[in-house]
C-alpha cells in the first residue's frame, strides 16, 4: 500500500486515512481524495478544472464546494490560507501541494497502533490537559456549504434561512473548545456530545445532531449566521481546561436572533464532578427555554453512565473514532470500548457502541454471521443494563433488518427514536428499515427529519440516496430524480457514486427519458465494470429486502439499458 509522509502526517492513498503522529485525523472522504491527488501531483500546479474533472467525474461542481474541500484539507493539516505550509494557492492558476513528501510502500495496518494498548495504564485525559495552551479549534468534518442550496427543495423555506424555525424551541450545541493537545480534543467533543444527548431527551426541544453542529468552529462561528443557516433559535458553546484543582468549564447560551448571551457560567470542580457539571449545564440551558414541569420530568430519570472516569475517558476516545465512518474507525472504536468494559463491565453505552460498530462492519462484510451475532449480543447486553439506551435499541433494530425480522427491526428503531427524537442517525436507520420492509409512506418523513436534523452530516449522501429510493418506490419519479441530484452534489465515495448513477438511471427510465437513463447506466458501469443486472439480482436474492422493492428496482434498471 502506498503511503505519503509529510511533516508529522501520514496519508494512506488507497483508504484516504490521514494520521498525525499515528492518530487518525477526521477528514471528509472527498477532502481526502483532494489531498491525495495534490500530494501525488505535487510537482505542478493543479487547476480547479483539473481537480473537478478528476475527482468529480464530470459533474457540475461550484467553486464553493471545491474551496470548502481545500479548506477541509488545510484545517486537517493545521494549515490555513495565510501560512500555506502544505497547500499553496496560486491566484487564477490553481493550487499545489508544497510540503516535502516522502513516498513509501507499507504493509496494510502497520501504521495502526493498538488503541487499547496505548491507553492502558494512563490517567483520564481530564487530568492530563496542559495548564497553559491557546484555544485550538477542533474540526471533525466540514462538508460543502453549497449543498445547502439543495435544501430549499426539501425543507421549509423562509426569506432569511435555509430552514425555517421548527414549531418547538430549537438549539445547536457546538463542540467545546479544549485547551489541549491535538489527540486530547475528544474531551471537549465528549462534553458537548453528552449535552446534546441530555437535551435530546426533551421531546419538546429540536436539537441539531452532533455531526452537523460539530462542523462549526467553536471559536469563530457567529451564532447569528449559524442560526440562519441551521434554522435554530439558540446556540450553546463553551470551553474546557485543566487547573491545579481539577477542571474548569465555561459555557454559554446565545440567542441567535439577537446575538444576546442569555446565560453564562464558569465551573471550577474536581475531575470527579464532570457528570454533575454536565447536568448543571443542561439544567441551566433547558431552564432558559423550557417550562419547569418539562425539565423536572427528564431530570428525575438521569443517572451516571459509569463511576469509573478512566472507563469514561476510553469511551470518549471510542466515540471519536466511531464517528469516522470507516472500517478502521469502527475497529479502533471497538478496541477502545472493550478497554472501557474491562474497567466497568456494566457500562451500557460502551456495549451499545460496540453493537453499532459491529453493525457497520456486518453491513460491509456482505453478511458475515459471526459479526451479526456479536452485534446482537452486545446490543442485548446494553439493554439488559439500561433498557432505555437508545443506541442499544438502534443497533438491535439495524441488525435485525438484515435478518428479515420486520417486527423486531422496526420496533427497536421506533423505540430508539422515541428515546432520542433528535438523532439523525437513528432517523436515517429507521427510514432505511421502513423502506426495506415496503413501508415507504412511513419512511419518507423519517428521512426528511434526518436531513433537517443534520444538514452537514458526513452521511448526507446516504440520506439523499434513501430519500430518492423511497420516492422512487412511491412512484414519485420526478421528486426521486431531484433527491438523487441533491445526492450528486455531496457524494464522496466510489460505491455511493455508483448508487447515485443507478438511482438516476431508474428514475429517468420511469420518466421515459431513455437517452439520459442509458447515459446514467454507462456512468455507473464506467466506475464499476463488473456491474450487471445478474450480479445485482444475485446479491438482492441473498438479502432480506422486500421482494417488491427488488423486482421494481431491477425492472427499471433493465428498462434503462
Amino acid at each position: 500500500m502506498k503511503q505519503y509522509r509529510f511533516g508529522e502526517f501520514e496519508l494512506e492513498t488507497d483508504t484516504g486515512i490521514l494520521r498525525r503522529e499515528g492518530v487518525v485525523v477526521p477528514l471528509q472522504p472527498q477532502a481526502g481524495r483532494v489531498l491525495g491527488y495534490l500530494a501525488e501531483n505535487r510537482d505542478r500546479i493543479i487547476s480547479k478544472d483539473e481537480l473537478v474533472g478528476e475527482l468529480w467525474v464530470g459533474r457540475i461542481v461550484s467553486d464553493a464546494v471545491l474551496n470548502t474541500r481545500i479548506r477541509d484539507v488545510r484545517r486537517a493539516l493545521g494549515d490555513d490560507a495565510r501560512q500555506q505550509r502544505f497547500v499553496r494557492t496560486f491566484p487564477k492558476r490553481g493550487v499545489q501541494f508544497v510540503g516535502p513528501v516522502e513516498e513509501c510502500e507499507v504493509e496494510r495496518g502497520t501504521a495502526q497502533a493498538d488503541a487499547a494498548t496505548q491507553s492502558e495504564g494512563k490517567h483520564p485525559a481530564w487530568a492530563r490537559l496542559p495548564k497553559r495552551a491557546g484555544f485550538a479549534a477542533a474540526v471533525l468534518t466540514l462538508l460543502a456549504v453549497a449543498a445547502l442550496g439543495y435544501f430549499w427543495l426539501y425543507g421549509p423555506k423562509s426569506p432569511d434561512s435555509a430552514f425555517s424555525l421548527p414549531d418547538q424551541p430549537s438549539i445547536a450545541v457546538l463542540r467545546f473548545a479544549t485547551e489541549a493537545a491535538e489527540d486530547q480534543r475528544y474531551i471537549g467533543d465528549g462534553l458537548a456530545e453528552d449535552l446534546i444527548a441530555d437535551l435530546s431527551q426533551f421531546n419538546e426541544l429540536f436539537v441539531i445532531s452532533r455531526n452537523t453542529s460539530f462542523t462549526f468552529d467553536p471559536d469563530t462561528a457567529d451564532p447569528r449566521n449559524l442560526g440562519r443557516e441551521l434554522g435554530v433559535e439558540f446556540v450553546a458553546r463553551g470551553s474546557v481546561r485543566s487547573t491545579d484543582q481539577g477542571i474548569r468549564v465555561n459555557a454559554e447560551l446565545v440567542d441567535t436572533r439577537t446575538g444576546e448571551t442569555l446565560w453564562t457560567e464558569r465551573f471550577n470542580r474536581p475531575v470527579s464532578d464532570v457528570f454533575a457539571i454536565q447536568d448543571e449545564i443542561s439544567d441551566a440551558i433547558s431552564g432558559q427555554i423550557l417550562p419547569e414541569m418539562v425539565r423536572a420530568r427528564v431530570s428525575s430519570t438521569r443517572k451516571m453512565p459509569t463511576s469509573d472516569l478512566s472507563a469514561w475517558d476510553l469511551f470518549l476516545q471510542a466515540k471519536a473514532h466511531q464517528a469516522v465512518f470507516s472500517r478502521d474507525g469502527q475497529e479502533r472504536a471497538i478496541s477502545l470500548a472493550r478497554a472501557a468494559l474491562d474497567r466497568d463491565p456494566d457500562f451500557a453505552a460502551a456495549h451499545s457502541l460496540i453493537a453499532q460498530a459491529k453493525g457497520n462492519l456486518f453491513f460491509w462484510s456482505d453478511g458475515e454471521p459471526s459479526v451479526r451475532d456479536e452485534a446482537i449480543s452486545s446490543a442485548r447486553r446494553a439493554l439488559e443494563i439500561d433498557p432505555n439506551d437508545p443506541m442499544g435499541h438502534a443497533a438491535l433494530g439495524y441488525v435485525y433488518r438484515f435478518t428479515g425480522d420486520e417486527r423486531r427491526a422496526i420496533g427497536n428503531l421506533e423505540r430508539a427514536a422515541a428515546l432520542n427524537p433528535n438523532s439523525a442517525l437513528i432517523r436515517l436507520q429507521l427510514a432505511h428499515t421502513l423502506d426495506w420492509f415496503r413501508q415507504q409512506e412511513k419512511a419518507l418523513p423519517e428521512v426528511e427529519k434526518a436531513i433537517r436534523l443534520s444538514p452537514r452530516d458526513p452521511l448526507l449522501q446516504n440520506m439523499f440516496f434513501y430519500k430518492a429510493h423511497i420516492l422512487f418506490h412511491l412512484q414519485r419519479y420526478g421528486e426521486s430524480l431531484m433527491a438523487a441530484d441533491a445526492m450528486g452534489a455531496v457524494v464522496s465515495s466510489g460505491p455511493w457514486e455508483v448508487f447515485y448513477h443507478l438511482m438516476r438511471a431508474a428514475a429517468l427510465a420511469e420518466l421515459d427519458r431513455d437517452a439520459d437513463a442509458r447515459e446514467a447506466v454507462e456512468a455507473a458501469t464506467r466506475l464499476d465494470p463488473s456491474l450487471t443486472l445478474t450480479a445485482m439480482k444475485a446479491r438482492f436474492d441473498r438479502s432480506n429486502n422486500h421482494p417488491e422493492n427488488r423486482s421494481s428496482w431491477l425492472a427499471s434498471l433493465r428498462k434503462a439499458g
